[in-house]
């Protein structure tokens, strides 16, 4: 059984949702909460379980990924 909850949310976000996503903004909103959830599970539960915040925290500063990208590629082609 779902609940109905008011939301406000600034109406350009609704506009390009509601042109890109080709579902309900109800479903949308429902799976990030569901997102969200899960996550905030994992994180309690799990330590070894890196949010994306926390992979953005523990990125190493500097690097270019397509340079990175670039060379790797380099040093696996035939």
């Amino acid at each position: 059984m779902g609940v109905k909850i008011t939301l406000s949310i600034d109406e350009k976000i609704i506009e390009t949702i509601k042109r890109e996503a080709k579902k309900p903004v109800s479903k949308i909103v429902e799976e990030s909460l569901v997102t969200y959830s899960t996550i905030s599970f994992l994180e309690k539960f799990n330590p070894e379980f890196i949010s994306p915040e926390k992979v953005k925290e523990k990125r190493k500063k500097g690097l270019k990924a397509e340079e990175v990208l670039r060379r790797l590629r380099d040093e696996n082609l035939p």
